[in-house]
């Protein structure tokens, strides 16, 4: 799994740093991603962040994936974005010794004390994930229940939603 791992990382790295020399920039992911692409929030997920903003319950999008697209997409969908921090990887102004994969989310995690301390002394926490290392974001010493929702949007393969099945309390099929 380390030469898997070793792998993942060198690609990001290559795929980040071409899009660092050709010069992507805010501007254009925003008109790709609001003007030009079929991106969109998962049902609901306007009403679960502004539930939580208005109840003041800590909520976090931590991903592997580029943070621009991401951040358009927020915006596009929520009234506000206080308190709905985005923990993921810039194309335009990313640290390559610093990125979010999918093996390293716990601890990227800790290096975001803000979100570690308004979520400190919550008995309960919800993880959502659409791949099987989301299920183990959170250190389960630091709450007393918490709930790991899955998303399996992969063609039918009994062993990797076995997989899930055993990692996720729940899992949601094909987006529900």
């Amino acid at each position: 799994m380390d030469e898997v791992r070793k792998t993942l990382l060198a690609l990001y790295k290559t795929t980040f740093k071409l899009l660092l020399e050709v010069g992507l920039n805010k501007q254009a992911v925003d008109n790709l991603v609001l003007k030009r692409s079929t991106m969109q929030a998962r049902h609901g997920f306007t009403d679960l962040v502004t539930t939580c903003q208005a109840s003041q319950i800590p909520f976090l999008i931590l991903s592997a994936g580029t943070w621009e697209p991401i951040h358009s997409l927020v915006e596009k969908v929520l009234p506000s974005m206080d308190g709905v921090p985005i923990v993921s990887n810039s194309c335009i102004d990313q640290d390559l010794d610093e990125m979010v994969t999918a093996f390293n989310k716990r601890n990227t995690l800790s290096k975001h004390p803000s979100f570690l301390e308004a979520s400190k002394g919550r008995p309960n926490a919800i993880v959502l994930g659409d791949i099987v290392a989301d299920s183990q974001v959170l250190v389960p010493e630091d709450h007393d229940t918490i709930l790991k929702i899955g998303y399996f949007n992969r063609q039918e393969n009994k062993e990797e939603m076995e997989e899930y099945l055993q990692n996720f309390d729940m899992v949601v099929v094909n987006d529900g």
